[in-house]
């Protein structure tokens, strides 16, 4: 391309580029200015209240179509916008891909009775993500003042056996991973050991515990010649120690429920019942309790400045304690994501076939995760007898790995009064287009 032929390709691609730029721009104040404001309806039972309500001219004109009335005869229907009525029997959220969300509704004619739609979107996530979730509150209540904790006040006993029991959830941990490596899922064996990894480095941490509690000398001891031990400390308040005690053993309670709900699904891995919503699960409280265990070696050589050696030993040892369960909590946690992402993977969540005609699939598949995960949560809310009106286009075809099934490709959800947009703040269409507008005119530089 010659020299004034290109340059004047430039200032035209620039132009597109910044008459683009502005349409996005204008495009967004546009929104920003029709964007309702926050609507709170109050119900008799729950609250409902929707972060974001919109209804589109669309769906407002649109003739209010039952369950039974498209099932029956759904062709008349095919490849058109409708406004359909019906009961949720079912809301899911699963992930596509890293960016992509599926929710998933399974809807029955008004007709159908209904139970209550779980309050989680898996089976399983009663026994694996809720436990650890609890893990996390406790161990962080342990943590807070743990300085001021008199260390002599716990009881050795009860720690030390439930650290038995830590080490053993270890050793299953580390024989259920095997047994997937030799059953051919060894993904599956990885994320267990990991697991393992972590069960047995908390199993170490409480045994700590019980080990510094058990060989600090009592506050009354004395030696031959009747003077105080060193190290011994007069105790005024012993709530700190029981406060500290009786959160380690809940928590170590709430981890051993985890495992025992693995052992117990071993055989049945494939079952939809193990499934969690492993994004939950993150290492936040690993690193706030390895955090921690440092602030208790900084206070170790504080009292080694002091010249007293007693204090330093008992601090240097809980901070070893915090470190150790800092990582232990942190593995388990990547271990039960890891393993979560895995049976996504190799086992795909048995979905309802709606071409029995005895419901419905309505489905929306974007980059808006939160607002879909805010339809499903005000979706839980109801008491499953209260009709729900999806608006969208029904189609006679494919959604993701299920073929030729009837569904409704989703665009709003109205419950309870309130229209929920689910296409809001789904970021594929100006963003898209114009980053790849962008790499269009890179090319002509080039």
């Amino acid at each position: 391309m010659k020299g004034g032929a290109r340059h004047r390709l430039m200032a035209a691609g620039q132009a597109c580029v910044l008459g683009f730029g502005l349409i996005v721009i204008s495009g967004c104040n546009t929104t920003e200015q029709a964007r309702p404001t926050l609507i709170e309806k109050s119900r008799k039972k729950n609250a409902v209240t929707a972060r974001l309500t919109r209804r589109t001219r669309r769906s407002q004109k649109l003739p209010d179509r039952t369950v039974g009335n498209v099932l029956a005869d759904p062709q008349p229907h095919v490849n058109r916008q409708i406004a359909i009525s019906g009961l949720v029997r079912d809301a899911q959220i699963k992930p596509v891909s890293h960016d992509l969300t599926l929710l998933s509704l399974h809807v029955s004619d008004t007709s159908t009775n209904t139970q209550k739609i779980s309050a989680s979107p898996y089976p399983g996530q009663a026994a694996v993500v809720d436990p650890l979730g609890q893990v996390a509150t406790l161990l962080r209540q342990a943590s807070e003042n743990i300085h001021d904790v008199p260390f002599q006040d716990l009881e050795a006993d009860p720690i030390e056996q439930i650290s038995y029991d830590l080490r053993a959830a270890a050793s299953q941990m580390k024989a259920l991973s095997l047994f997937y490596q030799a059953e051919g899922m060894p993904e599956i064996g990885v994320a267990i050991d990991q697991i393992a990894v972590g069960y047995r480095q908390v199993g170490e941490a409480y045994g700590t515990i019980a080990m510094v509690a058990r060989h600090i000398p009592d506050p009354t001891a004395t030696d031959d010649r009747g003077n105080v031990v060193d190290n011994a400390r007069l105790v005024v308040d012993v709530q700190p120690a029981q406060r500290f005690q009786t959160y380690i053993l809940m928590a170590a309670q709430e981890l051993l429920k985890a495992v025992d709900f693995l052992i117990a699904n071993r055989d049945e891995i494939d079952r939809s019942s193990i499934r969690f919503d492993h994004s939950e699960l993150t290492s936040q409280t690993g690193l706030a309790l390895h955090s921690v265990g440092h602030v208790l070696e900084a206070e170790a050589w504080q009292y080694r400045k002091l010249h007293e050696p007693g204090l330093e030993r008992d601090f240097r040892e809980m901070s070893r304690v915090f470190v150790n369960l800092g990582e232990g909590i942190a593995s388990i946690n990547g271990g039960f994501r890891a393993l979560g992402e895995q049976l996504e993977i190799q086992f795909p969540s048995i979905v309802f076939d709606s071409r029995g005609l005895t419901m419905l699939r309505c489905a929306y598949v974007g980059y808006n995760k939160k607002v879909l995960e805010d339809c499903r949560a005000k979706l839980a809310q109801l008491d499953g007898n209260e009709p729900i009106t999806v608006h969208g286009r029904l189609i006679h075809g494919n959604l993701l790995e299920e073929m030729n099934l009837l569904w409704v490709k989703m665009e709003s959800v109205t419950l309870d009064g309130l229209t929920i947009n689910l296409a809001y703040d789904d970021g594929t269409s100006s963003v898209h287009n114009m980053a790849a507008f962008y790499d269009w005119t890179k090319t002509i530089e080039e």
